[in-house]
């Protein structure tokens, strides 16, 4: 136990850049789009038909993984760019509630055939989210360094984000 702390302890320090200084933390901004699952009744033509309808929201969410504890789970979860979770794999997470707006909804039989024309939609009110995904990569990357500076990556291309990252946390 204690000859692994040591080894730990001496990779952190070579693990340090020119001037000591070691990135502590990668926080990573998000566009997602949230997907919620409502069951309920739709009337149509006077019947009750059972089926669900599905919401979809489009907001923000902060990744963060802590350093070098997770530098594999954020090199993995930057390879894969676009995702679904939980397809990924992150220490800490934070929705940004005030960007969050509904896109569109769809409806659904129990069979799961879409439902084009009802006349009334009757939800049971409860509500669980059934996905939760990211379909354009990451918008905004933030590296935290132990003296307390920050240092935001530019997103131009995928290989050269990917590239400045790895030289980041050598």
């Amino acid at each position: 136990m204690i000859r692994d702390q040591v080894a730990m302890a001496d990779r952190e320090k070579n693990n340090a850049g020119k001037n000591g200084i070691r990135p502590v933390r990668v926080r990573i901004y998000y566009d997602i789009i949230e997907t919620i699952r409502e069951q309920g009744d739709f009337i149509i033509n006077g019947r009750a038909v059972r089926g669900v309808r599905n919401y979809y929201y489009q907001s923000g969410m902060w990744l963060t993984w802590k350093l070098p504890r997770s530098r594999k789970k954020l090199l993995a979860s930057l390879q894969k760019w676009k995702w679904r979770m939980p397809g990924i794999d992150y220490d800490h997470s934070k929705m940004d509630i005030e960007s969050r707006h509904q896109d569109h909804y769809a409806d659904f039989d129990e069979n799961n055939k879409p439902i084009a024309y009802y006349d009334n939609f009757h939800g049971h009110e409860a509500t669980i989210v059934t996905e939760i995904s990211n379909k354009s990569g990451p918008n905004q990357i933030k590296v935290f360094f132990d003296n307390g500076e920050e240092k935001e990556i530019k997103i131009k291309q995928r290989s050269r984000v990917l590239k400045e990252i790895e030289r980041l946390l050598v």
